[in-house]
């Protein structure tokens, strides 16, 4: 539920950066703009999006706060399901109405695991969206007009901007990891060392 909100919020701001960014092209177009404009493009970036994206940032933040000591055991613990039906599927020689049960509860739990990095990984993704979104509202305003934000302002939001796209905020496990699609990658290499490991000590058998 958390995810599905947050994933709404971050829809709605998007599309009204996009609003706002495709007005700025056609002002850009036009190479004229009235001062009323420049006090409300003014208003609109800092007093309305960046302000509405720290809102949103600080959301996602206690929201990860919260979740993420259970999220970091969910996510263990169906590693730690997947990792022994499969070795119990591979390395053992059960009944076939067991195996047929163990292949349905890997796949469950597979199907679990992939829903929530999904979604986790969708809230970084539309963070990133926001900020390539607010990069551009910042590159094309100071093009529509050199004296809408002093220097230091245009750099202060650049800066912000660009440390945020550095590092987009997300769904973290414990550990720190923000939980994107590369969890999938962390997930098949656990899998794949404990399985390496096993066929080590059957070897020396």
């Amino acid at each position: 539920m958390a995810q599905y909100y947050l994933n709404l919020r971050q829809k709605s701001l998007c599309r009204t950066l996009q609003r706002f960014y495709e007005r700025l092209l056609r002002y850009e177009r036009k190479q004229i703009i009235h001062r009323n404009f420049r006090q409300f493009l003014h208003r609109k970036i800092i007093g309305h999006h960046y302000q509405s994206f720290a809102m949103l940032q600080s959301e996602i933040h206690d929201y990860n706060q919260q979740l993420k000591r259970y999220l970091s055991v969910i996510f263990t613990l169906i590693t730690v399901m997947i990792t022994y039906l499969v070795y119990l599927v591979l390395m053992t020689k059960p009944k076939f109405i067991y195996l047929l049960l163990f292949i349905l509860l890997a796949q469950a739990h597979y199907g679990t695991l992939s829903l929530l990095i999904i979604g986790c990984n969708m809230i970084k993704q539309n963070n990133v969206k926001i900020l390539q979104l607010q990069r551009k509202c910042l590159t094309l305003s100071s093009t529509c007009e050199r004296k809408l934000f002093h220097n230091y302002q245009l750099l202060k939001f650049e800066t912000i901007t660009n440390i945020q796209l550095d590092r987009p905020s997300g769904f973290q496990l414990e550990n720190g990891m923000i939980i994107t699609s590369y969890t999938f990658v962390t997930f098949l290499v656990n899998i794949s060392t404990f399985f390496f490991l096993i066929s080590q000590n059957f070897g020396r058998e």
